[in-house]
């Protein structure tokens, strides 16, 4: 990975937006439009919404109603099932 942001690289972890955010700045991407974030909990799917990104909810550690309600563009029960045709369609919803 080029860029990788912990928790402690930032202030204010998840559910805040602020790590998100600092790597799209270190990524030089200019707000979330056309990325897609993959979170399995509804703190990080908060997170990458609140930093503009459009999210994938992997359901392996909550139910898939769970992160769409925290506001998951697309739900899918293991990464396994992501193919690179459906992030790239989701990106642009």
């Amino acid at each position: 990975f080029r860029v990788i942001v912990a928790a402690e690289d930032v202030k204010r972890p998840k559910p805040a937006p602020e790590g998100y955010r600092l790597a799209l700045r270190r990524l030089g991407l200019i707000g979330g439009e056309g990325c897609v974030a993959i979170e399995d909990s509804p703190g990080g799917v908060r997170a990458a919404r609140a930093a503009g990104l459009t999210t994938v909810g992997v359901s392996t550690s909550f139910r898939g109603s769970v992160l769409r309600r925290a506001g998951a563009t697309k739900v899918v029960r293991a990464t396994h099932q992501l193919k690179l045709e459906d992030l790239l369609a989701t990106s642009r919803i």
